[in-house]
C-alpha cells in the first residue's frame, strides 16, 4: 500500500489528503470508471476528495472515478449534515440540470451515513443515494 502523494507525487492539496492510504483500485474497461478505496486516520474534506477525483480523472483519462475512504476506529469525522452543503453543490457543479432540483429537494440522513433525496419535482432518469 502506497500513499497518494507517493502515487500522485504531482497532485498538490491541502489538508489530509495526501497521507491517506491506496488500499485498492479497480479499472472497468468496457465503462472506464475507476474505482478506489482509501483509508486514513484523519478526517478528509469533500472538496479534497474531489480534487482528487477531478485530477485523476484527467490524469486517467477515465470516464468517472468513485473514491471510498475508509476511516480507522475512533477517526474524529464531521457529521454529514456540517459537509450537506460541499456536498450539494460538488452535486450541481457536476450535473447543472438538477441545480435547481436540489434547491426544492427534501433529504433524509440515514443511519449508515448516507443522504437520501426526495425531490419535489420530476428528475427523469435519476435515483440518487449517496453514500
Amino acid at each position: 500500500m502506497k500513499r497518494i502523494s507517493e502515487i500522485f507525487s504531482d497532485f498538490e492539496a491541502e489538508g489530509n489528503i495526501n497521507a491517506a492510504m491506496v488500499q485498492a483500485v479497480v479499472l472497468t474497461k468496457r465503462t472506464k470508471i475507476l474505482e478506489m478505496e482509501i483509508s486514513s486516520d484523519k478526517y478528509i474534506e469533500t472538496r479534497e476528495i474531489e480534487s482528487l477525483n477531478q485530477f485523476i480523472r484527467k490524469r486517467l483519462a477515465v470516464n468517472d472515478l468513485i473514491i471510498t475512504v475508509v476511516y480507522t476506529e475512533g477517526t474524529h469525522r464531521k457529521p454529514l449534515e456540517e459537509e450537506l452543503e460541499n456536498i450539494l453543490s460538488l452535486i450541481a457543479d457536476k450535473h447543472p440540470v438538477l441545480n435547481g432540483a436540489l434547491k426544492n429537494c427534501d433529504y433524509e440522513i440515514t443511519q449508515n451515513h448516507s443522504i437520501k433525496f426526495t425531490f419535489k419535482t420530476a428528475v427523469s432518469y435519476l435515483s440518487m443515494l449517496i453514500k
